[in-house]
């Protein structure tokens, strides 16, 4: 039994072509991401954005639907949000957190 194992293991190796991929990955596409920089953060029923000047931010239900839009005007902006309990997506640019307002 092992015998025959060992020979069609062999046998399934030799008629698998053989590929070769490159493993390198190239910086310059993670380099040029300048979003790094926004960060969003939850202060209670308020929301703190930092590095999104002349940006917007986006309140999104759960659902996809875009409830709230506020333009950010200053590199640090705290903004109230006037929302009821729940979860709610927070979207700048191609920055996005859930949050949990209490």
């Amino acid at each position: 039994m092992r015998k025959f194992l060992l020979i069609s293991t062999i046998l399934c190796l030799m008629a698998a072509p053989i590929t070769a991929t490159s493993l390198f990955i190239d910086p310059a596409p993670l380099a040029q991401v300048d979003d790094a920089t926004i960060t969003i953060a939850i202060e209670g029923r308020s929301v703190v954005v930092s590095g999104a000047q002349g940006k917007d931010l986006q309140v999104i239900s759960l659902t996809g639907k875009i409830l709230e839009t506020y333009h950010i005007e200053s590199p640090n902006q705290r903004v109230n949000l006037n929302l009821t309990k729940g979860c709610y997506i927070l979207k700048v640019d191609k920055v996005v957190r859930k949050v949990s307002i209490q």
